[in-house]
């Protein structure tokens, strides 16, 4: 092994050339610091090595140990990558670098299921509670939810119109059939 000092930041010059590139790709000047401290982080996560010294296998490793960080959120993970893809690809411009499927890497910071296979995210007990509640849930049934949750804690029909923007009551009339079934009774404040 070298004697070289073990880098943990980009050095100024490299930093200098690294907002040039970022300036020249369109990046707003008030998120390029950010691009930079996840440079520094991934030049940290390399342990002193080069990063010419590094194959796509041990780059992929350093992603997944980004997206395994708790203090990352799924936007910010997207951005380390991105900012390490400029970095290794653009300015760098390293063979390995460019083997590196990006796309995947940045797709993975969506929200997957906690049990796919292709996500660098990993499941956290928590949200595999959350997803075992949450079952299988997009746009369309959380406002249905939604909707049904303030039917049956008695809101206005006219109210829940409005919250889900719907310009025909009968749109929103909808979400009553699940308030007529068998055995469910509602009592009227002037029975009790």
């Amino acid at each position: 092994m070298s004697d070289a000092p073990r880098r943990h930041a980009l050095e100024d010059r490299e930093r200098t050339e690294y907002v040039n590139c970022l300036t020249a790709r369109a990046v707003p000047s008030r998120q390029q610091p950010f691009y930079v401290a996840r440079v520094n982080e991934f030049i940290r996560a390399a342990n002193g090595r080069r990063p010419d010294s590094l194959n796509e296998n041990e780059l992929g490793e350093i992603l997944a140990s980004f997206g395994r960080r708790d203090d990352l959120a799924d936007w910010q993970f997207a951005q380390a990558v991105e900012a390490v893809r400029v970095y290794l690809v653009e300015l760098l411009e390293l063979d390995a670098a460019t083997r590196v499927d990006w796309a995947y890497w940045k797709g993975s910071a969506a929200v997957l299921k906690t049990h796919h296979p292709s996500t660098a995210r990993e499941s956290r007990p928590e949200e595999l509670v959350r997803e075992k509640i949450r079952g299988d849930m997009d746009c369309h049934t959380f406002r249905h939810r939604f909707a049904t949750h303030l039917l049956e804690t008695s809101h206005d029909i006219r109210t829940v119109q409005e919250l889900l923007g719907h310009s025909d009551v009968a749109t929103t009339m909808i979400h009553t059939h699940v308030l007529n079934r068998p055995g469910i009774t509602v009592s009227s404040p002037l029975d009790l």
